[in-house]
């Protein structure tokens, strides 16, 4: 499971990657076509209920908003960004 806003964060790194290293675009393409067949819900974040987790842990709204769907469906949160990591172990 993952906010609805996946697409676009991935969307935007597909978008930068292409552009940095234009040699490997066809790799890159086989990366997003996976990812595009990958099977995981995205449920839609209340924007509102993120900006109190975003304020209180320094977060911007996107990290926010995977901060907000882990603790809404208690689930483990996992991510590779410190600043998300450091405010999910403060909860």
């Amino acid at each position: 499971m993952a906010p609805a806003l996946i697409d676009y964060e991935i969307g935007s790194v597909y978008l930068k990657k292409i552009k940095a290293y234009p040699h490997l675009r066809r790799q890159l393409d086989e990366c997003y076509r996976i990812y595009c067949e990958s099977v995981f819900e995205r449920i839609d974040v209340p924007i509102s209920s993120v900006v109190e987790i975003a304020e209180k842990y320094s977060l911007t709204i996107y990290d926010a908003s995977y901060f907000w769907l882990a603790i809404s469906l208690s689930l483990d949160l996992v991510t590779l960004d410190e600043r998300l990591t450091a405010a999910w172990l403060k909860r």
